[in-house]
């Protein structure tokens, strides 16, 4: 006997009949909407809650355990619950804060002569947003640019965790979602494209261009290629390594530290942090394992940046002023920025110490409280971050004290408090003063679309950076023990 299943994500939805029981998370999958479901839907994180009425499945009692109260109220987890009749759900509608969409603006790189009348798009393919800008060429006319989130969310908020997803046998359906994404970007902008100039990490070009990612999946991580060539109407842009991307590249590009007699480095935070050094002569570049705390996963209140999530707290002679998402929106939870100056609210305020243990009971922020194990999880990816630069630093024979800049790229690392991470030390000492937030991969991927001449550098930048690998580096294991800590080891 069939029955009726109705997505609704804010005034649209999905309607689909079934014969037969199917998981929360598969259907909302098919709707084609944008859910988060941070552990990959392993079971293991508690965030893809959404709220169904109807028939659905007996919750056990780990389901019951990671909603509390909000299963007496209708609330399941996707990745736990099945439909088995008549059944709306409601997901909720995500909205970014780093979401553009701005039209007849300009950019202040001249295109070179020669390009053919069309229309080009600069892809940033993230992890987490995909952002996009399109053009008019050869006059170089920003027409449209628009941000949204990867849908492949559904799958894992992390780069691993789709890599083992498609690994099992999901490939196709990431590569589809990507394709996808961008065929509705395209469908918003109004126009046909011509071609394409995406960069991004290795692993999500490969699934992008419907390569396999087995390569990367386990030693000695060599993927099946670096890219840096066309195929069809895209170019994919060059990878370093199978850990450091294209987008890490053109955030590289943007920056143009490399053009100074003195050392600069870049960061570009997220699940896998990307750190590049200039020693004035040479790149230096790795890749740590920050994992998904920034993304709000495995974080007991942690979120994506949605309505309700905290994104900034100011700490006012011991009362923090929090700053959410949405104007009416009530704080519930934590997105990355947030975390961040919860953490430092904390330790600033004796509530913690310098070790992360609890010295006094947690205060609230809004409805959202921190727990001993969501600190232990921020050092965890903090010291991932610290130490990846560390291992750099060290390995050029650079002090920080000695850096003219330090770079944030990324939609995320533009928006962290360069004090509140420099006090729980995800950065070094006397590092806040440097942080300089005038690059992104976004404005490299421009660049290179714009003007042949930078796509060719972008060739040559991946081509000349020191990879370094930090799986067997001792300087980087020991300083992500000792980093632990918070501010207590900086970099000397």
């Amino acid at each position: 006997m069939s029955f009726k299943l109705v997505i609704r994500c804010g005034n649209d939805y999905f309607e689909k009949e079934y014969d037969h029981q199917v998981k929360l998370r598969d259907a909302i999958a098919e709707s084609g909407f944008c859910f988060d479901a941070p552990c990959g839907s392993r079971g293991i994180c508690g965030n893809c809650r959404v709220a169904a009425i109807g028939a659905c499945s007996d919750a056990e009692e780990v389901e019951k355990a990671f909603l509390g109260d909000a299963y007496h109220i209708g609330m399941r987890l996707a990745c736990m619950a099945y439909a088995i009749g008549d059944c709306t759900v409601d997901i909720p509608k995500r909205v970014d804060i780093s979401a553009e969409i701005s039209r007849n603006a300009s950019i202040k790189i001249a295109p070179i002569s020669g390009k053919k009348q069309c229309i080009a798009a600069a892809v940033d393919l993230g992890t987490t947003t995909i952002a996009i800008r399109y053009f008019s060429l050869p006059d170089g006319a920003l027409l449209f640019s628009d941000v949204m989130p990867n849908p492949q969310r559904i799958r894992g908020a992390d780069v691993i965790t789709r890599i083992t997803y498609a690994e099992n046998g999901g490939a196709n359906e990431l590569k589809v979602l990507a394709d996808l994404a961008l065929e509705q970007s395209c469908k918003r902008f109004g126009h046909k494209v011509d071609y394409y100039i995406i960069a991004g990490n290795t692993a999500m070009l490969l699934l992008l261009s419907g390569r396999s990612v087995s390569g990367i999946a386990r030693a000695p991580f060599e993927p099946e290629t670096l890219f840096g060539f066309w195929e069809g109407n895209r170019y994919y842009m060059k990878c370093v390594s199978a850990y450091i991307g294209s987008d890490a590249v053109a955030s590289l590009l943007s920056s143009q530290m490399y053009r100074s007699n003195s050392p600069s480095a870049l960061c570009d935070i997220g699940t896998n942090n990307e750190c590049i050094l200039w020693n004035g002569k040479q790149l230096f570049a790795c890749s740590s394992p920050a994992g998904p705390a920034f993304e709000g996963a495995n974080i007991s209140c942690g979120m994506t940046a949605t309505n309700g999530a905290i994104r900034k707290i100011d700490n006012e002679n011991g009362k923090p002023i929090i700053t959410a998402i949405g104007s009416s929106s009530e704080p519930i939870g934590f997105c990355g920025s947030g975390l961040i100056d919860a953490v430092a609210f904390l330790l600033a305020n004796g509530y913690i110490g310098f070790d992360g243990s609890i010295n006094k009971s947690l205060p609230k922020f809004g409805a959202a409280q921190l727990k001993p194990e969501d600190v232990a999880e921020l050092q965890l990816a903090k010291s991932a971050v610290y130490s990846g630069l560390k291992t750099l630093l060290e390995t050029a024979s650079v002090s920080s004290d000695s850096l003219e800049a330090l770079y944030l790229a990324g939609s995320f690392g533009q928006r962290i408090n360069p004090e509140n991470a420099e006090l729980i030390g995800m950065i070094p000492k006397n590092c806040a003063k440097k942080v300089m937030l005038d690059c992104s991969a976004i404005d490299g991927i421009t660049m290179s679309l714009l003007n042949d001449n930078y796509l060719n550098e972008s060739v040559g930048l991946a081509d000349s950076i020191n990879a370094i690998e930090l799986a067997d580096n001792e300087i980087f294991a020991d300083s992500f023990i000792k980093n632990m800590y918070f501010n207590e080891f900086s970099i000397k």
